[in-house]
């Protein structure tokens, strides 16, 4: 590989690099962030636990929720337990 090959491919991988660190940088003052509000919630008396399955179901595709919850309840029956549970 010519010098001019190697340092353009070598200039390449330092830009991807670069990029994903500043990114991932992003994303832990995000989560920070988040973890702020899931406090506040909980000082407001909120219960956290609910309200991080209550996002996670709301950022689930609809189609993969109720393949879930099909799931879930043929679980639930085969245990013998409450439907409520499922």
């Amino acid at each position: 590989m010519s010098e001019i090959g190697h340092n353009s491919a070598g200039d390449q991988l330092k830009s991807v690099v670069d990029r994903v660190l500043k990114l991932m940088e992003e994303r832990d003052v995000i989560n920070e962030d988040i973890r702020e509000i899931y406090a506040e919630a909980k000082a407001n008396g909120y219960d956290v636990a609910v309200l991080r399955q209550i996002v996670s179901a709301l950022r689930k595709d609809k189609q993969k929720q109720e393949e879930q919850a099909a799931v879930r309840a043929t679980y639930c029956h085969a245990m013998g337990l409450p439907e409520w549970m499922a």
